[in-house]
């Protein structure tokens, strides 16, 4: 995995139409340490006048409508394609797509190189090419194949805010997706996990990333898990890293120049990055304008007008795409 790291191809994916609030500070964000490539229908994207992309870094708009063979793939895909899920069917369908999306995004990289596939509620906080490193050598594995984050006592699901990747490894968890992860074997696994869900009253069920821990099993020796990396940490759920603290209030995330750096009463971690999932996201554009995170700046952001507002905004570009996303079938 590490004979091409100089190249680690970083995506991301959004299929809608109107993008919500926080793509812009997902994209100031993350060129800063790299090339993006952003998987969007949108021809461009207005970047605040007030905040420069980086110069050092691009932004590659990448849409998937033009992709050689995505269309075709999609369409097989929604044939097999059951919502074994509480979530919304459009949803659950375009997190799939995305890895079609992105193995078509590469069809000209070569089998060992490097994909970084982002979530786009997810604020990096150092380079992949970095974190590529730190694996290796933490593992001194230099066959790894497949780098996330998981429960190291259940790997029911794969965390999705940031996954690294060989190009073949991508290439063939795409084939699995088409071919037997809804196959007619598979169904009754797929509606056992379902009704663990339903049938304890729970949100949720059968998603991509359920598909992609299924998938990694195949790859034990290949594998490696970023819970496991004794020098970087990293916020899965910002949510719940507020609950967790809540005791401690005077926690501080900082960014200094390429860093983001969690302090705690008593230490200090460097962070792989942030993750801000649901309601979460409405603090990304809080962090990148302050240069800092804490306990009291995220209970006033909370209640302002202007971030009421964009739930509002938001809501409403939601009710839209879906409309658009109904009537493109």
């Amino acid at each position: 995995m590490t004979n091409n790291v100089d190249s680690i191809f970083v995506a991301a994916f959004d299929d809608r139409y109107l993008i919500p609030h926080h793509i812009i500070p997902f994209i100031l964000n993350t060129t800063k340490y790299c090339d993006l490539n952003f998987i969007t229908p949108k021809r461009y994207l207005k970047i605040d006048k007030n905040i420069k992309l980086n110069s050092k870094h691009k932004l590659n708009l990448i849409n998937p409508s033009k992709l050689p063979k995505y269309d075709i793939t999609k369409r097989l895909f929604n044939k097999f394609f059951v919502n074994y899920s509480t979530n919304n069917s459009y949803f659950e369908r375009a997190c799939f797509h995305r890895w079609f999306a992105l193995n078509a995004s590469t069809t000209h990289l070569k089998s060992d190189q490097v994909i970084c596939l982002l979530d786009t509620d997810f604020l990096i906080g150092m380079n992949p090419k970095e974190i590529l490193s730190d694996c290796v050598s933490y593992s001194n594995n230099r066959n790894l194949q497949f780098i996330a984050e998981w429960d190291e006592h259940n790997q029911g699901v794969i965390g999705p805010e940031i996954t690294l990747m060989t190009k073949s490894y991508l290439f063939d968890f795409c084939k699995f997706l088409l071919t037997k992860y809804y196959s007619s074997e598979m169904r009754s696994n797929l509606l056992s996990e379902y009704f663990d869900r339903i049938g304890k009253g729970l949100y949720g069920g059968i998603c991509d990333m359920r598909a992609l821990s299924n998938y990694a099993k195949n790859y034990k020796d290949k594998i490696f898990n970023l819970r496991e990396l004794n020098s970087r940490y990293l916020i899965r759920n910002f949510n719940s890293f507020l609950n967790e603290n809540i005791e401690i209030p005077n926690w501080k995330i900082s960014i200094k120049e390429k860093k983001q750096i969690l302090y705690l009463s008593d230490s200090s971690r460097d962070l792989i990055g942030i993750h801000f999932q649901g309601d979460a996201k409405f603090h990304m554009d809080l962090i990148l304008k302050n240069k800092e995170l804490t306990h009291k700046s995220v209970i006033k952001n909370n209640k302002s007008v202007k971030v009421n507002f964009k739930k509002k905004i938001n809501r409403f570009f939601n009710l839209i795409n879906l409309f658009i996303k109904t009537f493109t079938k």
